[in-house]
């Protein structure tokens, strides 16, 4: 599994939602990145998918 972060109450694997600090939401992104060997554009897109919710680009 990804990199774990100790977090209150435990610890954050490759959930972002699970994040309770900013440094915890980008070392879950990063595990989840590094787990599903995607790009972060790769990573929203499959999501927007999924959710049907599509981010602008920058």
């Amino acid at each position: 599994m990804g990199e774990a972060v100790p977090g209150r109450g435990g610890t954050v694997g490759s959930d972002p939602r699970a994040a309770r600090t900013p440094a915890e939401y980008v070392a879950a992104l990063r595990a989840l990145r590094d787990e599903a060997g995607l790009s972060y554009r790769q990573l929203e897109r499959r999501r927007a998918h999924a959710v049907g919710d599509v981010l602008p680009r920058a």
